[in-house]
């Protein structure tokens, strides 16, 4: 009865923010944006759902609006029509020469910018706002390689993964945009929600190399003759397949992280394919955005790397026979199984990972012993061919220490660098070892009624 009550509690106490004014956060897209650093503020945004805050995604055309690679994502706003702003996120891209010579864009940021509360650009956004003459401090957080150009605008290239003066935060990129945004929850909020986002992310970083960020030609990924003359051999040979899962109710981030690492992988020989039940667009956990499975189950029959994102509700996919079975059968040719967070649930109920050790998410690590696995309390875990990471940020430390042990420690090093991760936790919060009873209560009973079907953490 007293659980009852307070769950009942803590459900009012959403419902009371409700009746708060909402609070809009605008990111904006724009052709070959990179989709790790939109996600990478998105998902620990998403909390704010919970706080009355509403995230939107707005274009210069409202409508489909493509990455940097292959997939894409849906803005629902044209730019024009947005009047107020309490956040607005400009993620980095690639070709963004294009884009910082976009005077339309250029020239809304400069008559929205006064309509801002705060002001985030990461990686190359921040040379859009730089470009709009919007900064009100010379100095900023960005990549390395932006320097010079930022210098032409009399703009100082700071060395720190992210910087704030006055309501601009600006940042190197992937990590930057993790680590603003619990920032940001911690200023507008409250610290011990910005813990529970933490927390609930996992972002407990484990980056496999540790390095100053160096300026120049590491952001462009090199590879020595003899890789070279591999590589050309590689295009007449068939390429080796990552088979990614999407199925309906995903993580994002889950997947974002390891897929932007694996997309340098192309160069190598290697070829991602995104895979469900039916070809087409498959949404995730919050119901909002979605990617695209361009291949159904019935077209891909084997693949040298099979990928498995989480999902806050991993358990309803478990139960889908299909997927399942189409696991198995991929599992019987890979030669790597590997998944983050929840994602190992579904290898544990495929029979796969009896008596063997694997990370998950760490509210769900109490559900493998259920299929006979072993919970192993790490960031990643390899027992044999299973590769598994723990929760949603892990995905990245994940992919980078995988690649580094596919291919070379220099090519994953130079893709960290390329994506801007340069992790630092704000709390140093990100498992349950390292928090309080009371962050891991709140976040398990989110967790809980999120379950249960009570609360959605949607937009």
């Amino acid at each position: 009865m007293k659980k009852i009550i307070q769950n009942i509690i803590f459900v009012l106490s959403i419902l009371a923010n409700k009746l708060k004014p909402k609070r809009n956060i605008v990111i904006v897209l724009y052709e070959n944006f990179n989709l790790l650093d939109v996600i990478s503020f998105y998902q620990p945004m998403l909390m704010l759902a919970l706080k009355n805050y509403h995230i939107i995604f707005a274009a210069k055309r409202k409508g489909k609006v493509y990455s940097s690679h292959i997939q894409s994502l849906f803005a629902n706003y044209d730019i024009k029509d947005i009047n107020k702003v309490d956040v607005l996120f400009l993620p980095g891209g690639e070709k963004f020469h294009h884009t910082v010579s976009d005077n339309e864009l250029i020239n809304w940021i400069k008559n929205i910018e006064k309509k801002c509360n705060t002001i985030v650009g990461v990686d190359t956004g921040v040379l859009l706002l730089a470009k709009a003459g919007v900064l009100r401090d010379e100095q900023v957080s960005s990549r390395k390689d932006l320097t010079e150009a930022l210098s032409e605008l009399s703009i100082k290239n700071r060395n720190d993964n992210y910087s704030k003066s006055g309501k601009y935060y600006t940042g190197k990129g992937v990590s930057a945009a993790i680590e603003i945004a619990i920032d940001y929850i911690s200023e507008k909020v409250n610290q011990q929600f910005a813990k529970v986002v933490e927390l609930s992310i996992e972002y407990d970083p484990e980056p496999p190399f540790s390095f100053q960020d160096s300026l120049g030609k590491e952001y462009a990924i090199q590879r020595d003759i003899k890789g070279t003359i591999r590589n050309h051999k590689n295009q007449l040979l068939q390429r080796k397949t990552i088979a990614i899962l999407l199925y309906e109710g995903f993580t994002m981030l889950d997947l974002t992280g390891p897929y932007q690492v694996f997309k340098e992988l192309y160069s190598y020989g290697y070829e991602i394919k995104f895979v469900g039940k039916q070809k087409g667009r498959i949404r995730s956990d919050d119901m909002k955005t979605s990617l695209i499975a361009e291949y159904s189950f019935e077209e891909i029959e084997d693949a040298y790397i099979l990928f498995i994102p989480g999902s806050f509700r991993a358990y309803h996919t478990m139960k889908d026979n299909k997927t399942i079975e189409w696991i198995k059968k991929i599992d019987k040719v890979s030669t790597y199984s590997t998944s983050v967070c929840s994602g190992s649930l579904l290898y544990a109920k495929a029979g796969l990972l009896i008596n063997r050790k694997a990370s998950t998410h760490w509210y769900a690590g109490k559900y493998l012993s259920d299929y006979k696995a072993i919970y192993h309390k790490k960031r990643y875990t390899k027992d044999e061919k299973y590769i598994t990471g723990a929760g949603v940020t892990s995905g990245i430390d994940f992919a980078l220490k995988f690649v580094g042990e596919l291919e070379s420690v220099e090519l994953a090093k130079n893709i960290q660098r390329k994506i801007g991760y340069f992790p630092s936790s704000r709390f140093n919060n990100g498992s349950p070892e390292k928090c309080s009873k009371d962050v891991i209560k709140y976040a398990s009973r989110i967790f809980q009624l999120v379950d249960k079907g009570y609360i959605k953490v949607k937009n």
